[in-house]
């Protein structure tokens, strides 16, 4: 008789990859964006990230969800997908997160001025540190108690109700959807290279279930923590308006003020607001 338990394995990996890919089968946006980088953004966010890792310290909360003796029936489920050896599965899990990591930065590089790289890498990086935010406030909320005891470390680990939701799978998912998110931003129509970080994402999040680190519902709660926040933040706090794109567009769109540029009088121009549609503009020529 065959034992299910492969076949567990490989579905679990297999249903993590796909999270990834249902949301990005899309191609690239027609209308290339350009990205900007701004540290008034940057610095609180990962500011944040490192506070909310360091400040909570090295106490033991007491687990307000404690369910390791009697998990619902899908966490059940999933540990039948546990290895004989977790500790393996759950250093493997660290392999695989840094795969994810060079797969999302390393093919950046693509870009023909170190600029772009840099204001690319830094809304991948901001990602990074919104999820952290995100997952360090969850796990100090639910105080999830993980699916077993750690064996894997010699001294005495203080995050043994912190299952919820699994920080590894989060941040992987996060540095590759943003990758992607990135990358479809700036147009470009390949981006094949992202299938092997959305595989090493979903690997991720099946090897922190293998390792006794984490239960199925909190991977796929990473999973699309991550996923989400990868999209939405080099959507929302990295492309440039169209006015902060083309600043001479707004000029030459105004009439009134190509009246007075292509005039042979003297004048003034007072202009209250950002632009067409959203401005008030008062002028004088004399």
């Amino acid at each position: 008789m065959v034992s299910s338990r492969p076949r567990l394995r490989i579905s679990a990996a297999s249903a993590c990859v796909l999270v990834l890919w249902a949301g990005t089968a899309h191609a690239a946006t027609d209308d290339p964006q350009e990205l900007k980088y701004q540290a008034s953004t940057a610095l609180p966010i990962i500011g944040g990230a490192v506070a909310s890792v360091v400040l909570p310290g090295k106490a033991t909360p007491a687990c307000r969800w404690c369910d390791r003796a009697n998990p619902n029936v899908v966490d059940r489920w999933a540990r039948k997908a546990t290895w004989t050896d977790p500790c393996r599965a759950a250093a493997m899990s660290y392999k695989s997160l840094a795969v994810a990591g060079a797969v999302a930065f390393i093919p950046l590089t693509h870009e023909t001025r170190g600029e772009d790289w840099l204001v690319n890498a830094g809304a991948i990086v901001d990602s990074v540190g919104v999820t952290v935010m995100i997952m360090q406030a969850a796990k100090y909320t639910v105080r999830r108690e993980r699916p077993a005891p750690s064996t894997c470390h010699p001294k005495h680990i203080t995050d043994g109700n912190l299952s919820f939701f699994s920080g590894h799978t989060a941040v992987a998912f996060a540095l590759v959807s943003s990758a992607y998110e990135v990358s479809r931003l700036r147009g470009h129509e390949r981006s094949e290279w992202l299938w092997l970080g959305g595989a090493a994402a979903g690997v991720t999040g099946y090897l922190r279930m293998a390792g006794e680190r984490h239960n199925l519902t909190d991977v796929i709660a990473g999973a699309g923590v991550g996923y989400l926040v990868g999209r939405w933040v080099p959507r929302h706090l990295h492309r440039k308006s169209p006015l902060e794109s083309q600043p001479a567009r707004v000029a030459a769109s105004s009439p009134m003020m190509m009246g007075f540029t292509k005039g042979l009088a003297s004048g003034a121009l007072l202009q209250i607001g950002k632009g067409p549609g959203k401005s008030v503009q008062f002028g004088l020529t004399f």
